[in-house]
């Protein structure tokens, strides 16, 4: 929700505010179903892309990756969500991590082979 546009809508006789919604990121601008990433700019978290997909595709939302509805989060089965709806930057939270992990990547799997750390700094996630 974008707290910073607030209008107040009068409806039969009882006045609340609303406010307009934040989903502005590259599906929704360019139409499309795909997730713009970091190298698009986007600014729809990979979480959110994936919860809309997800809850689409199951009936329990009428838009996709493209709506603007609010999501309650509580409303939903817990067991819906997994951390590969998530990407790694959101779960390491800028330093203030959410989870921490060695030997594994940010979905519980075991890193195999040779890691490379240029790839931290190089490559992007989708």
């Amino acid at each position: 929700l974008d707290l910073n546009q607030a209008t107040l809508v009068d409806s039969l006789g009882r006045v609340y505010v609303n406010y307009e919604r934040l989903n502005t990121g590259y599906a929704y601008l360019n139409n499309s179903d795909e997730y713009g990433g970091q190298v698009n700019n986007d600014n729809q978290s990979f979480f959110d892309y994936n919860l809309r997909q997800y809850l689409f595709e199951q009936g329990l939302i009428s838009e996709g990756v493209r709506g603007t509805d609010f999501i309650d989060v509580d409303k939903y089965d817990p067991n819906i969500y997994s951390l590969d709806m998530f990407s790694p930057d959101e779960l390491l939270n800028q330093g203030n991590s959410f989870v921490s992990y060695y030997g594994f990547d940010h979905t519980g799997e075991k890193v195999r082979g040779i890691t490379d750390i240029d790839k931290y700094f190089t490559d992007f996630d989708e």
